[in-house]
């Protein structure tokens, strides 16, 4: 079941993709055809050979403004060309112009068959079966060409027309016009008014036809220009995508040093804040001021604890080196600013001799003013 998915799918693409070909080789065509009516404006836009019943044909000549010429001829008791075109061709077309050929009703044999509407896509093999099958004749000695005519009202079914030519009369009309240097765009057939089908050889319904020189150059010239536009719009999006990603990444690189920047002064901000705010407080200068008045020479404070209160009392924890620790006590408690002088410990000084490490706790208080 996935295969035939599968080879479905592949098939709708090849399909699709021959039509597109089809399509940019009809475009190139026409943009071609209008550069030479500009470049040469008295050269046809379009000439045909119609062929008729009654042993006759006629050329017609056909410019882009709507005018017309027409040119008849005779053909051979043979049915075939005239072997010389300036028998009944005035003005002689440029070798290499291409034509347009039209038989008659009666040089083609017309069968119409009824297929299932879901051979529609791929039609051709289908076809070919069918004329194996009908045909009196063996397939080597035909051209074969078809369309689809009509459907049934519930659409399952479609009207495929067939045309049927002996190859020998393609192979004589190509042959005689292959001398008068022209090249075969199209056979078809009148029908109703109308052109229909197309018998002229060296074509593939999958692919594009044949192009002429100047095509090809054209073709190519548009399909190195869309290849080297696709070229520098790749390079163009690889550049811009390194140039980006290297911008990002260093924007990335200094965002992550600015973000351990930020957390390294925000950890560092706290004990400077609660500094700031204990050297703002005027109690703290004050205790400070005190606490260096009171301390002897001989002892200095080795850490340093206070903040201040709601009600304005310093609180001061120290670790002082001292010769004797009591006697500082003592002598801190006769400072009439400090109060609740209380020893919490105290040992020999390791890196000092002959003097005490003393943790003391206390607190400061500014007595109030004088009348109040």
């Amino acid at each position: 079941m996935r295969f035939d998915r599968a080879r479905q799918f592949v098939t709708g693409m090849r399909t699709e993709l021959a039509a597109l070909a089809g399509w940019w080789v009809h475009e190139v065509r026409k943009v071609l055809a209008d550069l030479q009516q500009r470049l040469a404006p008295g050269r046809p836009h379009r000439t045909t050979i119609l062929l008729s019943d009654t042993g006759g044909g006629t050329v017609v000549r056909r410019w882009r403004d709507g005018t017309e010429e027409s040119i008849p001829f005779l053909r051979t008791t043979q049915g075939d060309l005239p072997a010389d075109r300036n028998e009944f061709w005035p003005v002689s077309p440029t070798d290499g112009g291409t034509v347009h050929v039209v038989l008659p009703p009666t040089a083609t044999l017309v069968r119409r068959v009824w297929l299932p509407a879901a051979v529609e896509r791929n039609l051709a093999p289908v076809v070919e079966l069918e004329l194996e099958r009908e045909l009196p004749m063996p397939r080597s000695e035909i051209h074969a060409d078809w369309r689809v005519g009509a459907r049934n009202r519930d659409r399952t079914k479609i009207e495929v027309v067939i045309a049927i030519v002996w190859k020998r009369e393609i192979e004589r009309l190509i042959g005689t016009l292959t001398q008068w240097h022209l090249r075969v765009a199209t056979i078809g057939v009148a029908v109703s008014g109308e052109t229909a089908f197309n018998f002229a050889p060296l074509r593939s319904r999958r692919s594009a036809k044949r192009l002429t020189r100047a095509e090809q150059m054209l073709s190519a010239g548009v399909a190195f220009f869309v290849f080297a536009y696709l070229g520098v719009l790749s390079a163009q999006w690889m550049y811009e995508r390194t140039t980006i990603a290297a911008a990002i990444s260093e924007a990335r690189e200094q965002t992550y040093r600015v973000e351990h920047m930020q957390s390294q002064l925000a950890s560092l901000r706290m004990p400077i804040e609660v500094l700031m705010k204990e050297i703002a407080s005027p109690a703290s200068a004050e205790a400070l001021l005190d606490l260096a008045a009171a301390l002897p020479q001989d002892s200095w404070v080795q850490t340093l604890d206070m903040h201040t209160l709601d009600d304005g009392t310093c609180v001061l924890k120290l670790v002082i080196i001292t010769p004797v620790a009591t006697a500082l006590v003592n002598q801190l408690a006769r400072v009439s600013h400090f109060q609740k002088v209380a020893l919490q410990s105290s040992s020999p000084a390791s890196f000092a001799l002959f003097r005490d490490r003393a943790e003391i706790e206390m607190q400061w208080r500014k007595p109030p003013p004088e009348g109040i």
